[in-house]
């Protein structure tokens, strides 16, 4: 037997069965052996050329990072130079700019006061439009005012309410509300005498307005006054009246009227007070009769009958003021005629005196005259 090697380990094989079956399959040994040799020189080359790979990498990247560097030193050299370039050319413009200002300056200028001074003409146009139409409306005002008499100027306040009614009515409790109160500016409780005693009739309420323009809440502040103080007479003296209305006028149990006729109204109404308290009229009974009074007093005939007689009191008023003037001055007269005569009488008296002073030195008076006799004697 021969001693034969095992072609894997270098084993000496004794075996001759297994050296036959080694020979059999030796083949199949090889092609393994082949495999794994070249599995070992894949893993190999795999590893050196994933090394070189790595290297070849590393040098491109270590080249792209220096390039790259490279790039962005010279990108921002680039840019330091772009932005001198740009301050160069801002510089430049600024300078033309400068220049074109000031060469275009007495143009712009005078431009732009033709502008200012234009807009200023239109501006003052329209101020002297607006101040034509505020002097219009301030005359078309000072018209109306002057058309307007003394008292209904703003000069007939509560006061001279008040204090026209006490003139005309004393026996009658007349009084001012006060500011800030519920109710009217004027009460007028209307009394008359029975029996030798004042009996109270009813209340007339009055609202005084001094305002240069109707309202239409003037009504309605009258009849919540009415309301307030229990009476159906109420009174709105005022100076100005709605379109097509003066003087005096009805309106929904309201009268309106003029300051100046106040008086003469209240007159009327007084009256129907104490007639219908005399009657033993209730409020119920007298506002059942009330539209029928006061389409009366709205008539045209009550209206003609005032109006003669607020003529006829100013007339007496005039007259009463031409008659004082004319006492004044015959008063004035009559005393310049009186210190006329004592002065006369004075010098009379002085010559008498002197006469009298010789005649008693030459000789006693048989009958003696006294001053007083002879003045009341020039006098008379």
């Amino acid at each position: 037997m021969s001693n034969k090697n095992c072609p894997m380990c270098g084993q000496v094989l004794l075996n001759e069965e297994a050296i036959g079956h080694l020979r059999k399959h030796q083949p199949l040994y090889d092609q393994k052996i082949i495999a794994a040799a070249e599995y070992r020189f894949k893993q190999q080359l795999k590893t050196e050329t994933d090394a070189v790979r790595a290297e070849e990498k590393k040098k491109q990247d270590e080249a792209v990072a220096k390039a790259r560097a490279a790039a962005e030193k010279e990108f921002q050299a680039e840019i330091v130079k772009k932005n001198r370039e740009v301050e160069d050319l801002k510089k430049q413009q600024q300078a033309l700019v400068k220049q074109e200002v000031t060469k275009l300056k007495p143009a712009l200028e005078a431009e732009l006061r033709k502008s200012i001074e234009k807009d200023f003409t239109d501006k003052e146009r329209g101020l002297q439009s607006v101040v034509q139409k505020l002097e219009t409306q301030n005359k078309q005002l000072q018209d109306r005012l002057d058309r307007i008499t003394g008292p209904d100027k703003g000069e007939f306040s509560e006061d001279d309410l008040v204090r026209s009614l006490a003139n005309a009515f004393p026996e009658d409790d007349i009084r001012r509300v006060g500011k800030g109160r519920a109710g009217a500016d004027v009460l007028q409780t209307v009394r008359y005498r029975a029996g030798g005693e004042l009996v109270p009739a009813g209340k007339i309420v009055y609202e005084n307005k001094d305002q240069l323009q109707w309202r239409a809440d003037f009504l309605e502040q009258a009849r919540a006054a009415c309301e307030t103080h229990q009476t159906s007479h109420v009174i709105l003296v005022s100076k100005v009246f709605p379109n097509g209305q003066k003087d005096l006028f009805w309106s929904q149990g309201v009268a309106v009227v003029a300051p100046a006729r106040a008086v003469y109204l209240a007159r009327v109404v007084r009256a129907l007070i104490i007639e219908s308290h005399r009657a033993g009229l209730t409020r119920e009974d007298l506002s059942a009769k009330l539209e029928e009074i006061y389409e009366y007093l709205n008539s045209e005939s009550f209206r003609q009958a005032l109006d003669a007689l607020v003529q006829a009191g100013e007339e007496l008023k005039v007259q009463l003021q031409k008659e004082r003037k004319s006492h004044e001055r015959t008063w004035a007269e009559r005393e310049q005629a009186y210190n006329a005569l004592i002065k006369r009488a004075s010098g009379i008296e002085a010559a008498i005196r002197a006469i009298l002073q010789r005649v008693t030195e030459e000789q006693p008076l048989t009958e003696e005259i006294t001053q007083p006799e002879l003045v009341s004697f020039v006098a008379d």
